[in-house]
């Protein structure tokens, strides 16, 4: 992706941003989430919600709980909030907030 994308998609997800994403993988360390609607996406996701970030999350947001049974099951749509950029590997940091449909 190249750095105008990028720098695209915070301005179009900022920080604080509350979306409704959905699960795209889950995997030991985090849940991936597919966002649809960011312009000229090519790749299959772009957020994550990092189990090990989700210790020190917004007190708004649910953490991830131990067990792997209590997460949002993929192909569901979940309730998130952008809460970092991963600049380095150009994705969004995402928190649960814990609604899922």
């Amino acid at each position: 992706m190249s750095d105008s994308k990028w720098l695209s998609i915070k301005k179009q997800y900022p920080i604080n941003y509350k979306f409704k994403g959905k699960v795209f993988r889950i995997r030991p360390y985090g849940i991936f989430i597919k966002i649809d609607n960011i312009k000229n996406n090519n790749s299959k996701y772009l957020g994550i919600i990092n189990v090990g970030h989700s210790a020190w999350c917004p007190k708004d947001c649910k953490k991830l709980p131990f067990d792997y049974s209590e997460w949002p099951r993929e192909n569901t749509f979940i309730d998130c909030m952008v809460w970092y950029y991963n600049e380095h590997s150009m994705q969004l940091g995402l928190c649960w907030l814990g609604n899922d449909s």
